[in-house]
């Protein structure tokens, strides 16, 4: 604990010359919204299979829509918000998350309930996207790092809370009044973002291009080698925790037999992994260079998968899997952060958007892709899911690998 306040205080001391507190907070709750709307009502999903009368996969598609509408909408919104500025789009998009969250409550049918998670995901994109943006438009290099950092920590906090509240709430309001604490949950948000967070980008830095224009700029980024690597990589390490996030509730409970609440409490353990890495990763950056850290961050990440997956091939067990699963956390914990500044100080002031918008892009289509990948083979468990999970930490190795090579021959 003294570890993340310390953290939060360094992060406080230097806003003066960064992105403010309390703007890093609100967008990182913001933020916090994706897993939020995918964590809270795991726990639930074995009770919607049995109201709707569907399979396993019809009820995970809920969160591949999701993820869908989440990665299309980061396009979307990034690549305006470089032409039109932050603000605007932020709060549009907020409103566009309670409207898709409230019609998931009442959704009478699956297909009804797929199309809501569509328009809960395009929605809740615009924190995600212009959150890393805003942060990006007034802190560059290691301070970038230290508030991405902070900005992991506290969102952090809401996947330790969900699956808790969400296994408590289950039996409860029932996923649907799940739906409508999400609801409210960006109902607030958008109150506070409106009275507190400001337009970053002014008239005179955004884009001087057309809408059409506009739409194809993310991808004049993938031009820049260190940063299509590092974007990638962060993917790629989004990846492993998106595997697990998918398959936890069924492996936890349909495989070891754990109980609602009993899987909120594991998936607790592996939240707190998450924000304790970035607590650390926050301290020891100016101690250490971003690629130090990152580096260490991958080792952890590919040891705790390969544990995984031998887990579930070799001896099937609780406290196993979940070492295993927490040690990959500690390592994404480090390296999401400094990949996402690396990349992103890889492009100029006014693609920011842009490239925020191939990040969030590429971590919504891996998440989406990654609920099927979890199934081959037939029924999920901890051997599937390891499996995903460190076939993805292999990627990671390579991108991260191949962006320092790249940023290495780009400075010389």
């Amino acid at each position: 604990m003294s570890v993340i306040l310390g953290a939060v205080s360094k992060a406080n001391s230097s806003s003066a010359e960064g992105t403010p507190l309390n703007i890093v907070i609100v967008v990182a709750c913001l933020t916090g919204a994706s897993p939020l709307a995918t964590d809270m009502y795991l726990a639930a999903f074995p009770a919607m299979r049995s109201e709707f009368g569907v399979s396993s996969g019809a009820v995970q598609l809920t969160i591949t829509l999701f993820m869908l509408g989440f990665g299309v909408g980061q396009y979307l919104i990034g690549a305006l918000s470089d032409l039109w500025g932050r603000r605007g789009l932020l709060l549009g998009g907020t409103v566009l998350a309670v409207a898709g969250s409230v019609l998931a409550a009442v959704a009478p049918t699956i297909e009804l309930l797929w199309l809501a998670r569509l328009i809960q995901g395009l929605g809740t994109a615009s924190g995600a996207v212009l959150g890393r943006a805003i942060v990006a438009d007034t802190s560059r290099g290691f301070r970038l790092a230290k508030q991405l950092s902070l900005m992991m920590m506290i969102q952090g906090v809401l996947p330790i809370v969900a699956p808790v509240l969400g296994s408590l709430l289950a039996g409860v309001i029932g996923w649907r009044g799940i739906m409508w604490v999400i609801a409210g949950y960006s109902a607030i948000l958008l109150v506070f973002a409106i009275f507190i967070v400001p337009e970053t980008l002014p008239g005179e830095r955004r884009a001087r291009i057309s809408v059409g224009r506009a739409m194809t700029a993310p991808l004049d980024v993938l031009r820049s080698g260190p940063f299509l690597c590092f974007a990638l990589g962060f993917v790629t390490a989004f990846g492993v925790l998106f595997a697990y996030i998918s398959g936890s509730s069924f492996v936890l409970q349909s495989v070891f037999g754990l109980s609602q609440t009993g899987y909120g409490l594991v998936f607790t353990i592996n939240a707190l992994a998450m924000v304790s890495g970035s607590a650390i990763n926050a301290r020891l950056l100016g101690r250490f260079t971003q690629r130090q850290l990152t580096i260490a961050g991958t080792y952890a990440l590919v040891a705790g998968c390969l544990a995984a997956t031998v887990s579930g091939l070799l001896y099937p067990n609780l406290a196993l899997f979940v070492g295993a699963v927490t040690i990959a956390s500690l390592g994404v914990a480090h390296v999401l952060p400094n990949l996402t500044s690396l990349g992103l100080a890889a492009l100029p002031r006014e693609s920011q958007g842009s490239g925020s918008a191939v990040i969030g892009t590429g971590q919504a289509l891996v998440a989406a892709s990654t609920a099927p990948l979890v199934q081959i083979g037939g029924a999920i468990s901890p051997l599937s899911v390891g499996t995903v999970m460190f076939c993805f930490s292999l990627l990671t190795v390579c991108a991260v690998t191949f962006g320092f090579r790249s940023a290495t021959s780009a400075a010389s």
